[in-house]
């Protein structure tokens, strides 16, 4: 399905980006949180990861860095929209 073709592309595409490290710019506790959010999703656990995720997104809505861990979180529990939703937000 060419949809999918897509979808697996953009996907791929994010979890490169994603695996590039940390933003420069972040604050001290919102780089702890990512990296506690980057172990979790290592060890597969997608819940916690997904918390992490919540909480920053609570400080900061439109935080760029949760909003990737979010998408990675979704990708990695194959929910596939709600990636590309949070990847594109």
């Amino acid at each position: 399905h060419c949809g999918t073709m897509v979808s697996t592309a953009f996907l791929r595409e994010r979890m490169q980006r994603a695996a590039m490290g940390t933003h420069p710019n972040l604050s001290q506790k919102e780089s702890e949180i990512e990296a506690l959010a980057m172990q979790a999703l290592q060890r597969g656990e997608l819940e916690h990861a997904r918390g992490l995720c919540d909480a920053m997104l609570a400080a900061n809505p439109g935080s760029p860095i949760a909003l990737r861990l979010l998408g990675l979180v979704h990708m990695l529990g194959r929910h596939y929209e709600a990636a590309i939703d949070a990847f594109t937000r």
